[in-house]
């Protein structure tokens, strides 16, 4: 009887550390710590802006990397720290290094760091389609593709973000005061300049000042085309020289109507939905 009565005491308490113990091992490829973002603290909602508006709003290699980004998107990629796709791990810093190309799948440790081939630009004011948002606290992060403002006050932006494995790839908007709550910085590419275009157009390999080789300098803005654009361009920013709100963006190679931030818009008008109204 005593003997019963051990074993249906012991027994439990057996299976129940047993379980325990499984409980608390950290499975390796959850070192690098990044878990998505799983705060209840960061408020999403829809983002308002169309995709086409959003890749009207870059060019070269910021375009690229947004496209690269929908991909994932349209695929459907989970989330995991221990999966790749294409060899770039399918969590969310590994998303973003798919995204800017840098041939590694980084950390969020990395790019809060200011390494990943990366840097932090300060303020989100700053901040351009193909540019990221990233924390780190706790060894544990998260990061995501910034694709544009949700508005014209800048209340919320627009991202693309391996988010959890609870979310997958998510496609939404993200208010600004909970990421300046969650301690997100605003980076960029090193590859990335900060007109909206990239250094270079794919293909193009910059000298070492880091500048395309003579005889691939577009066309200077305003040549041959009156105020409503059609200048030829390889950036907004050539759009709008000297940031003097020309209200125009680069597509196809020509600048068009249309702004990325109130900046680009003459007068009192603001940028909203992509156009200065």
């Amino acid at each position: 009887m005593l003997h019963h009565l051990r074993a249906a005491f012991v027994l439990p308490l057996l299976t129940a550390f047993a379980l325990s113990a499984c409980a608390s091992e950290v499975d390796p490829a959850d070192e690098n710590g990044d878990t998505g973002e799983t705060s209840a603290a960061i408020s999403t909602s829809a983002c308002k802006l169309s995709r086409s508006a959003i890749l009207a709003s870059a060019t070269g290699g910021r375009r690229t990397a947004i496209e690269r980004g929908f991909g994932w998107l349209d695929a459907r990629v989970s989330y995991s720290q221990s999966a790749y796709k294409a060899g770039y791990r399918t969590d969310c810093s590994g998303f973003v290094s798919m995204c800017w190309q840098l041939g590694t799948s980084y950390t969020t440790a990395d790019f809060s760091a200011g390494g990943g081939k990366s840097g932090p630009i300060g303020a989100y004011s700053k901040l351009l389609p193909g540019d990221a948002l990233v924390r780190r606290s706790g060894g544990s992060g998260h990061i995501v593709l910034f694709l544009g403002w949700n508005d014209a006050s800048h209340s919320a932006a627009c991202v693309l973000e391996q988010a959890s494995t609870a979310s997958d790839m998510q496609f939404r908007a993200r208010t600004a005061s909970s990421l300046t709550a969650g301690g997100y910085k605003a980076i960029r590419a090193d590859k990335l300049d900060s007109s909206g275009g990239s250094a270079a157009e794919a293909g193009d390999e910059p000298n070492d000042d880091g500048n395309v080789p003579a005889g691939d300098d577009p066309e200077p803005a305003g040549a041959g085309a009156g105020p409503g654009g059609g200048q030829s361009c390889t950036s907004t920013g050539q759009c709008n020289p000297g940031n003097n709100g020309a209200g125009l963006i680069c597509v196809a190679g020509k600048c068009k109507p249309g702004c990325l931030s109130d900046a680009q818009c003459p007068g009192a008008t603001s940028c909203i939905g992509g156009q200065c109204r």
